[in-house]
């Protein structure tokens, strides 16, 4: 389901920003811009972009995640997720750092030659 309007609603309150002064970003109305936060319309890809690089979140967040609870990207900072998003997080770094580990272990042996 696309949660646009209630994202851009729930990032902008957060980031303590006004609707005329997300308008002035997009260069457009602030009336235009309030339509975006009401459903009545959805801003374009051009729009969707500037938003998103603004916020630091994905298009894709910016459409369909559930933002009211904590920001999903990790690159906002860790105080924008919630406690089970950042341990989550937390433990993904882990074992990705652990599969890099066994990667680079396993590209340095020496496998014998097949001998036809």
């Amino acid at each position: 389901m696309i949660k646009i309007a209630q994202n851009l609603r729930t990032l902008r309150l957060k980031s303590n920003k006004k609707q005329d002064e997300l308008a002035e970003l997009l260069g457009i109305s602030q009336q235009e811009y309030s339509k975006f936060e009401r459903n009545g319309s959805t801003p374009n890809i051009k729009h969707l972009g500037v938003l998103a690089k603004f916020y630091n979140v994905t298009i894709d967040q910016l459409l369909y995640a559930d933002l009211s609870e904590g920001v999903l990207n990790p690159q906002m900072g860790s105080q924008s997720l919630s406690t089970k998003e950042r341990e989550l997080y937390e433990r993904l770094l882990n074992e990705k750092d652990a599969h890099i580990k066994t990667l680079e272990a396993m590209s340095t042996l020496k496998l014998p030659k097949d001998n036809p």
